[in-house]
């Protein structure tokens, strides 16, 4: 299922771009570091009543 949504994204862009800037995979992003501001915004979002 994400490669057929990872497909439909990337249909419009130019094949330059998709090349020059993959998207993560997961080796990449077990390890990254979050900013501050970001992971204090999704424990924001995380609280708020739906």
């Amino acid at each position: 299922m994400f490669k057929e949504i990872f497909t439909r994204l990337i249909r419009h862009l130019p094949s330059r771009l998709v090349h020059r800037d993959p998207l993560p995979g997961a080796q990449q992003t077990v390890n990254a570091a979050v900013p501050p501001s970001l992971s204090a915004h999704c424990l924001k979002m995380a609280v708020m009543p739906e």
